[in-house]
């Protein structure tokens, strides 16, 4: 065990006991599927019981000091927004409070989404391959049913899935962090199960709210660690890193997972780290994180958190860079929904909820005030020169009429210059049942005007008393292989007044291309005949080691058909041929795409 002190930076780290496999689990094996589960109303509060009531009091005071005032905004801007290319209903098989939705999509085009308390795997265009209870999945381990907060991710350098999930086990009073990683890149498939002791510094604390990033030879979790019944100035103990190498997990063998613990700036703990994602799904051997301030009612600090080096590598440490923002954020308000009597939507604290990195920049969004409304909205930061000399410019998301809440943020540009983004996040009013938004981020810095992928048919009523939960995510995901493209779960009200999982694939707004637009050839591309009647026929080398995207856009920069969208089998010359019977007469462009850049876009006459 060691301890550092540097600069008001106080940590501890510590390589744990290995954790051996405990079981495997077919999903193909499970051949009944009664979807149990053991709901307590709502999954553990994210703050833990003991700070509920103290939020409750800042929120008070937060509307008496910023009452809303409503002040319907125009417009925002003539760009265009995202296209939405999918959407359907998501995840059936339970009624958690909250959904705790959770998403991620593999090159071969399975799109896994989770929640209370389920996994459901479809293809891209919504049929469903797969659902099963996460109890059903973790049921060789022979712990308690209680799982809650699951997270996904799909590791597009190994090709394969981590699956995680916490659990409270009342017969050991401590919690469970339980890890699937699949055996192949088939999420329907054989996982290896993992069973990690959920106080792992044996401070007589629960593990709350993890969130999780991967790079390319490594996983980092982060978990809040809870005092069991204690008051709020207490009842928080800290939050923890865990690192571990994704090999070990991968290949059913014991992982060794390091823990950063008693991570403090001046004396404070700096609590519920977010791990920064790679824009293309992975970076490092280092790994960022992002902290604020996240019950305070004003407030504009930022800490950038950075595990400097892999498992293992020489002189690794923690670092913690302070940082002001140009603009404040602060608690949110609770969030309005239609209907006499019900209760207001849970908007949590200003917690950063997803960042993601490219180069030497971050984007990070989280919920906050608008303090000139009194309404729930999004905060969205930009930080530059991360690595030497960071600046931290931040800015609101919303539109004075309706509350915003648990916002995700996934990258959409092409190349590395790009800073393009598609934010998705919740939305409600005192008319607009809860659904869900986006808006489009591009390289000027200005935002789309709002696009709604779900809008809501009914209130949530869930809880008898007090506040409904909302949140408490949103997944989302950049297709890796489809650049510009993004998959997302996020929660809607619908049907006897509960809260759904709803999904969707949304694109980046296309530039239109004219007569004048020039051709992209990076590679020789040979396409025939042009202008078409019947058939076009395009020849082209595929490069070696990479997964090529092949797709056709309107004369307005529409997608048409995406025709290419999984891993090639091989490299070298390829022939590759369409019909055009169903394309009315025009012009059309014809994209050759890797996941990381444009190869060649040919522009095709269909007469």
């Amino acid at each position: 065990m060691h301890a550092t002190h540097a600069q008001e930076v106080t940590y501890n780290v510590q390589d744990m006991p290995a954790v051996r496999p405990a079981a495997q689990i077919n999903l193909a094996n499970i051949h009944q599927e009664y979807f149990p589960s053991l709901v307590y109303l709502e999954a553990p509060n994210p703050n833990g019981d003991s700070y509920r009531a103290y939020l409750e009091r800042v929120k008070q005071g937060i509307d008496r000091k910023y009452p809303r005032r409503p002040q319907p905004k125009a417009r925002r801007s003539t760009g265009m927004e995202p296209l939405v290319e999918q959407s359907f209903f998501g995840n059936t098989g339970s009624q958690g409070i909250p959904l705790d939705n959770h998403l991620a999509v593999s090159n071969d085009g399975q799109v896994v989404s989770v929640m209370n308390f389920s996994m459901l795997v479809t293809d891209t265009v919504g049929n469903p391959i797969r659902e099963v209870s996460l109890a059903s999945i973790f049921g060789p381990l022979n712990i308690p049913l209680d799982e809650f907060d699951p997270k996904i991710m799909y590791d597009v350098v190994s090709d394969r899935w981590v699956l995680i999930c916490l659990s409270y086990n009342a017969r050991a009073e401590r919690t469970n962090v339980l890890m699937a990683f699949s055996a192949s890149n088939d999420a329907t498939g054989t996982w290896n199960l993992y069973d990690f002791n959920g106080d792992p510094m044996n401070t007589t604390t629960w593990s709350d709210y993890p969130m999780v990033s991967i790079n390319a030879t490594e996983l980092f979790l982060t978990t809040n660690s809870i005092r069991y019944n204690e008051p709020w100035q207490t009842g928080f103990s800290e939050t923890i890193i865990w690192q571990m190498k994704l090999a070990d997990g991968y290949n059913n063998q014991p992982i060794t997972p390091r823990v950063w613990s008693g991570i403090q700036f001046g004396g404070l703990p700096i609590r519920n780290l977010c791990p920064v994602k790679g824009a293309f799904g992975y970076y490092g051997p280092n790994q960022y994180f992002l902290s604020n301030r996240n019950f305070d009612v004003q407030n504009n600090a930022i800490f950038l958190v950075e595990v400097t080096d892999s498992i293992g590598a020489a002189g690794v440490r923690l670092k913690v860079t302070p940082r002001n923002a140009d603009n404040n954020y602060g608690v949110p308000p609770n969030a309005q929904q239609p209907g006499a009597g019900t209760g207001t939507l849970a908007t949590n604290d200003a917690r950063i909820l997803h960042a993601l990195t490219l180069d030497d920049h971050i984007q990070f969004v989280g919920n906050s005030i608008d303090t000139t409304t009194g309404f729930s909205a999004i905060y969205h930061g930009v930080i530059e020169n991360v690595s030497s000399t960071p600046t931290v410019k931040a800015g609101l998301i919303t539109d004075g009429v309706r509350d915003f809440g648990y916002p995700a943020i996934a990258y959409t540009g092409i190349d590395s210059p790009d800073r393009e983004a598609i934010i998705v996040f919740s939305h409600s009013s005192e008319t607009e049942y809860p659904g869900i938004s986006a808006v489009y981020y591009d390289n000027d810095g200005t935002y789309s005007d709002f696009i709604e992928i779900k809008a809501g048919t009914n209130y949530i009523d869930a809880i008898p008393l007090g506040n409904e939960r909302w949140g408490d995510y949103t997944g989302n995901q950049r297709v890796y292989d489809e650049p510009g493209s993004v998959w997302i779960s996020s929660t809607h009200g619908y049907g006897a007044r509960r809260a759904g999982v709803w999904m969707a694939k949304l694109t980046r707004p296309n530039v239109p291309f004219t007569s004048n637009t020039p051709e992209i050839e990076q590679m020789p591309v040979k396409v025939y005949p042009n202008p078409a009647r019947n058939w076009v026929q395009a020849e082209f080398e595929i490069p070696e080691g990479v997964s090529v995207n092949i797709r056709l856009l309107d004369a307005s920069g529409r997608v048409v058909r995406t025709f290419q969208n999984a891993p090639t089998r091989k490299s070298g010359w390829a022939r590759f041929r369409f019909t055009t019977e169903p394309l009315p007469a025009g012009m059309y462009l014809l994209q050759i795409r890797t996941p990381d850049r444009l190869l060649a876009a040919r522009k095709i006459v269909v007469e």
